[in-house]
């Protein structure tokens, strides 16, 4: 799964997390959902992922 943060200011404010089959959950709830259709690249953004830890 991958975690998406998003802060303000340094805190966090929301978070999104999503695994390769497409099923999602909005800022660390218990319910999971499932997408519909093939709209998420899950590999282009765990591509995106690993060359952000390249570049430092």
């Amino acid at each position: 799964m991958i975690n998406i943060v998003f802060l303000k200011e340094g805190e966090p404010i929301a978070s999104y997390g999503v695994d390769k089959n497409g099923v999602y959950c909005l800022d660390a709830k218990i319910e999971n959902y499932k997408l519909k259709s093939d709209s998420l690249n899950y590999d282009r953004i765990l591509e995106i992922y690993d060359e952000s830890k390249n570049e430092n």
